[in-house]
């Protein structure tokens, strides 16, 4: 709907929301009706989150302006991701076309309303002496009637009555309708202005589905299956992820040079203590230290090639030579 409207056009609709959201409801409804009007459509546990509110909680504050007329609900069945069953869901927005004809008409009818009264004050008005100026009831008219004259007058002054134009109840009536007039002003233009509007259908499904189910899809893609090992996805089956492909072939002369660095880490590691290979008192080897010479030696001359592919098989020695 935004599309085909002027932006001039649809400050306008904006203007005229607020204006009646303030002139005849609580605070809590102008500013659910303010959330709408910056935003086409709004999914329910959405607006809640943006008004503080729990989401039945919000429902009930939705339902007054629903039956006023002045939104629309669209309800439908969803089924979230991995879910076994569907969730009702409640989208909010307001059909503009809608929302100027229910104002047009509860305006009018306000208007006709208290027209209707100040008409029957003014018939109900009694009548009054110009000169003691006593006012008199239209039952008490009766009394004061002169026959031979076909006139009305004072009991006192005998002057003629005329009409009361000066009541309380006229007055009354006629400062309610000056008030209307004057608190409707800015509505009143509002809907003038949006009479030379064209307002196109809003089809609010089509809008749900492109632009609020379909980029939470993308999203849970997104966040679920982000980062994928190239492969992995089914035959057939396109996703909108990043692959990304781990590369771990590596040649025999770089394995090679790695394990001879984690088994000389490891001899090191597991090297003996200087003091159980030699004897503190005379220098001697002892037999640990022996054992341990010959064991170099056979490595040094001929196992350099054909070094162990775990360290399964380099760390046992010393718990033999214990």
């Amino acid at each position: 709907m935004s599309s085909a409207l002027s932006k001039e056009d649809l400050d306008t609709l904006h203007l005229l929301v607020q204006h009646v959201l303030r002139a005849f409801y609580e605070p809590k409804y102008t500013v659910v009706m303010d959330q709408l009007v910056r935003h086409p459509v709004l999914k329910d546990d959405d607006l809640a989150g943006r008004m503080g509110l729990q989401v039945k909680e919000l429902n009930k504050v939705m339902a007054v302006l629903e039956n006023d007329g002045l939104i629309k609900v669209h309800r439908q069945n969803e089924l979230k991701e991995g879910a076994q069953r569907s969730v009702g869901r409640q989208y909010y927005y307001i059909d503009y076309q809608s929302f100027c004809n229910v104002v047009k008409w509860r305006v009018a009818e306000m208007r006709r309303k208290i027209d209707t009264n100040l008409r029957n004050e003014l018939d109900n008005k009694g009548y009054i002496c110009p000169q003691c100026h006593k006012s008199f009831s239209p039952l008490e008219a009766d009394k004061l009637i002169d026959f031979m004259a076909g006139t009305f007058n004072c009991d006192i002054c005998h002057a003629e009555l005329v009409d009361n134009e000066n009541a309380e109840s006229v007055r009354g009536s006629q400062d309610r309708m000056q008030r209307f007039n004057r608190q409707m002003r800015l509505i009143r233009e509002g809907l003038r202005r949006t009479e030379e509007m064209v307002l196109p259908a809003f089809d609010v499904s089509v809008w749900i589905k492109n632009n609020i189910i379909d980029v939470e899809r993308a999203k849970a893609a997104a966040q679920s299956g982000g980062l994928k090992i190239a492969g992995a996805s089914g035959e057939g089956k396109h996703e909108d992820t990043i692959g990304i492909v781990l590369s771990v072939d590596k040649d025999e002369a770089t394995q090679r040079a790695e394990r001879d660095r984690e088994a000389a880490a490891k001899r090191q590691q597991n090297a003996l203590p200087t003091w159980h290979l030699k004897s503190t008192i005379s220098g001697d080897l002892t037999a640990l230290g022996i054992k341990e010479t010959a064991r170099s030696e056979t490595h040094t001359n001929g196992s350099v090639d054909k070094l162990p592919n775990s360290n399964d098989a380099i760390l046992p020695h010393r718990d033999r030579g214990l």
